[in-house]
């Protein structure tokens, strides 16, 4: 489990309905990015995001452009289940 506090949160944007979240990592001295896409109960609950990607970058600018092309290859817009993203 990682440990991240607030104010760990270095970046946030919203990108075509999906969060793309970027937080330091003191311990591993990188940037850790996580993507959230609305999740199947989304109608009920329009605030649930799921998380469906963290990984690690060596800085903001690659974290941001990278999980954007991940979004542009496999998000297509409907609400997925979070274990429907690979």
């Amino acid at each position: 489990m990682i440990d991240l506090l607030k104010e760990d949160l270095k970046h946030s944007e919203e990108y075509k309905d999906c969060i793309i979240k970027v937080w330091h990592d003191n311990r591993r001295k990188c940037y850790l990015a996580e993507l959230y896409v609305p999740g199947q109960q989304a109608a009920a609950r329009p605030d649930l995001l799921v998380l469906v990607q963290r990984h690690p970058y060596p800085d903001i600018p690659t974290a941001i452009t990278t999980m954007k092309e991940q979004v542009d290859k496999h998000y297509t817009g409907e609400k997925i289940w979070w274990d429907q993203m690979t």
